[in-house]
């Protein structure tokens, strides 16, 4: 892809949530409904999460994801995973 005059690559970056373990217990049953947020800072609109894993507090998600763009926009970034 080119703009204006410069040759943009395109990249991707691949993450892979694996697992969770000895989480906190967050309802009355002294369980929790864990999953995992992602974003790619500083864009805040690609937000990407996980299955939620019901009543679990060692959870295994094994799950990938993936973010693309152009190299410009991700030559400084931050990544923001949020379990929850």
């Amino acid at each position: 892809m080119r703009a204006h005059g410069l040759l943009l690559q395109t990249l991707t970056l691949n993450l892979r949530i694996i697992s969770g373990s000895e989480l906190a217990a967050k309802d009355l049953s002294g369980t929790s409904d864990p999953y995992v947020k992602v974003m790619l800072l500083p864009d805040k609109k690609r937000k990407l999460t996980t299955n939620i894993k019901r009543k679990n507090l060692n959870p295994r998600w094994n799950e990938t994801f993936a973010f693309e763009g152009e190299w410009q926009s991700y030559s400084a970034f931050s990544l923001l995973v949020a379990a929850s």
